[in-house]
């Protein structure tokens, strides 16, 4: 390979990984610092502040990091939500965990959901109904692959179903964007070769 050649294919390289590491981020998904980087909807009563980010509760630990996000339910019929815009690209993963606890029984079907709200695609939900009187799942993992690039809202919701008493909690953590497989393997791919040629023009212009 010249060394011209070679001045294209770094050129390239750098071109497509560029694209790689610019790839979507959802910002604070581990919620490390807080609630920062997310819009909140919230219904206080009077147990306090119903979006909160905690170390821990009743049994559940982090997935990632030191904090995860807890959603409680409070007013009647009213959701209280966390949301954020995320620019995705088509084949793009958004993952995460989360789970849904309750202190509430039935006919009281107080339900949790996390959805795209464009797609209106549900990647994670739940309800009384689902788990038992006093139930709950396990962190439960997600993935979806986005079909067409664009803005994508993600949100995060809770809501007391017919009073506002006994409320159930959606606990949300390490929500992260995946690049699509295909931009991953070709600057793999590119690294090795170019890490490849570079030595050896270090040998040849060694001697």
């Amino acid at each position: 390979m010249t060394v011209f050649k070679l001045k294209v294919f770094v050129f390239l390289f750098v071109l497509q990984a560029s694209t790689y590491l610019n790839a979507a981020v959802v910002q604070n998904g581990g919620f490390e610092n807080g609630l920062a980087n997310w819009s909140v909807q919230r219904n206080t009563d009077f147990a306090g502040d119903p979006i909160r980010v905690v170390p821990q509760f009743e049994g559940y630990a982090p997935t990632d990091g030191a904090s995860f996000a807890l959603l409680r339910s409070s007013l009647a019929n009213t959701y209280n939500v966390l949301s954020q815009a995320v620019n995705l690209k088509a084949g793009d993963r958004l993952a995460g965990s989360a789970f849904f606890k309750t202190t509430d029984y039935m006919p009281y079907d107080d339900d949790a959901y996390i959805r795209i709200v464009e797609l209106d695609a549900v990647l994670f939900s739940s309800r009384v109904s689902a788990v038992g009187d006093y139930g709950g799942t396990s962190w439960t993992n997600f993935e979806f692959a986005i079909p067409t690039t664009g803005t994508y809202t993600i949100e995060l919701a809770i809501r007391n179903a017919m009073d506002g008493a006994a409320p159930s909690y959606l606990g949300v953590d390490n929500l992260r964007a995946v690049p699509e497989p295909t931009s991953m393997a070709t600057v793999s791919l590119a690294s090795v070769f170019l890490l490849g040629r570079l030595k050896r023009l270090r040998k040849k212009w060694a001697r």
